[in-house]
């Protein structure tokens, strides 16, 4: 968990988020892009000049940009993943988590991405 971390439910027990309405769709739509703003606006604010001011994380937070870095990344944004333990059960809640992270590791996010299907597969991994 880090400072910022937060759920997203649908009031309705949807299973999974593939079987909602366009209206929670939609409204999942906004709240989502609304995070994102904050994340940019208020978690990791930018200077006039593009350079990252301090985080409200605090340091050593995955929130916070690392102090060695100098370069003008983009501020932060949120990752969201969705829980669903069980698809099919209408009495089971879908959960969308939204976890923000500084613009240095949304940049790295892709080559975690690409590198966990390779890694579960790999010799090391197998058993």
């Amino acid at each position: 968990m880090a400072p910022g971390h937060c759920l997203l439910t649908p009031y309705d027990h949807i299973g999974s988020l593939n079987r909602a309405d366009m209206e929670v769709a939609r409204e999942l739509a906004q709240f989502k892009f609304q995070l994102s703003s904050l994340a940019a606006n208020a978690l990791f604010p930018v200077s006039q000049s593009g350079q990252p001011v301090e985080s409200r994380a605090g340091e050593g937070s995955p929130l916070s940009p690392s102090s060695d870095s100098g370069a003008t990344s983009s501020p932060g944004d949120f990752v969201f993943l969705e829980t669903s333990r069980i698809p099919d059960s209408p009495k089971q809640h879908a959960q969308i988590e939204c976890i923000p992270l500084s613009g240095e590791m949304v940049e790295l996010l892709p080559f975690y991405f690409k590198a966990g299907p390779v890694f579960i597969y790999s010799e090391g991994f197998a058993s």
